[in-house]
């Protein structure tokens, strides 16, 4: 199950990239900007339907709770994301009929996306113990990239405000967000292909298998040095001590204190 868990979550975050990335094109020409939205609108939802359906096959871990991170699960944290931007391409749906729908739509993925960028921050703080090909190093670069993405959405979020509630400003508007859009874009390429292809150190895991084969051996290895001694002990202790094997020779006692008994071992006053 975890496997495809894996699996499904990679998937996911293929769409989900090049749906951020051909959704860039917003602000080009009407039939660029049109065919864009659409594209990208397409790839977002198999990307949230996949990102949900691995969720859903995560194994339960302790939540960190006293910190700001930790209010739910990382695997339930995933799927509040997930549903808030499955929420958030119906309204980008339904804003072709009801253009005013784009904005709620926009804030929606600001919402998942921050809580996306929570839960992975979550996880690098509380690494995931069935993850045996965990990376920290891979991870701190994942948030970054994850970071990039929810600023990106914020700038859209913002910039579709704007143009909402002072259409004056859309000029100025859309040439400064296309300006961050590279920007960022750029910079969101550079840390997605380091996360996805670059080669990352593995963590070492306390209960890794070879901590516990160590642990296992050691104990064997004290027990096999126990006979030995023992059985040397025993060895010296079976040889008969040379002067109680010759002490057959009796002594006479001394006739000169059988003779005088005034020799003796007592004073006399």
């Amino acid at each position: 199950m975890l496997h495809h868990a894996r699996r499904l979550e990679n998937a996911s975050s293929t769409f989900f990239f090049f749906g951020f990335a051909i959704s860039q094109l917003r602000f080009a020409p009407f039939f660029i900007a049109a065919f864009a939205k659409i594209t990208s609108l397409l790839l977002y939802l198999v990307a949230y339907g996949l990102w949900l359906t691995a969720s859903l096959f995560y194994p339960d871990h302790p939540r960190l709770q006293r910190e700001w991170y930790g209010f739910a699960q990382f695997k339930n944290q995933h799927q509040i994301a997930a549903i808030l931007g499955g929420i958030a391409i119906i309204f980008s749906v339904l804003a072709f009929i009801f253009p005013m729908l784009a904005l709620p739509a926009s804030w929606l993925f600001v919402f998942s996306n921050c809580v996306w960028l929570i839960g992975e921050y979550h996880k690098q703080q509380n690494p995931l113990p069935y993850e045996e090909d965990y990376s920290s190093e891979r991870q701190s670069i994942y948030v970054i990239y994850a970071s990039l993405v929810t600023t990106m959405a914020c700038i859209t979020a913002i910039a579709t405000t704007v143009i909402a509630f002072w259409p004056a400003a859309m000029a100025v508007t859309v040439l400064l967000t296309s300006i961050f859009a590279i920007l960022i874009g750029a910079a969101t390429f550079r840390y997605w292909a380091e996360y996805t292809f670059f080669e990352h150190n593995i963590d070492k895991k306390k209960g890794s298998y070879n901590t516990l084969l160590a642990n296992e051996l050691a104990p064997r290895q004290r027990v096999q040095l126990e006979p030995t001694e023992s059985a040397s002990a025993r060895n010296i202790a079976n040889y008969t001590p040379i002067f109680i094997h010759h002490s057959s020779v009796s002594i006479p006692p001394n006739p000169s204190l059988i003779e005088n008994p005034t020799q003796s071992g007592s004073f006399n006053y």
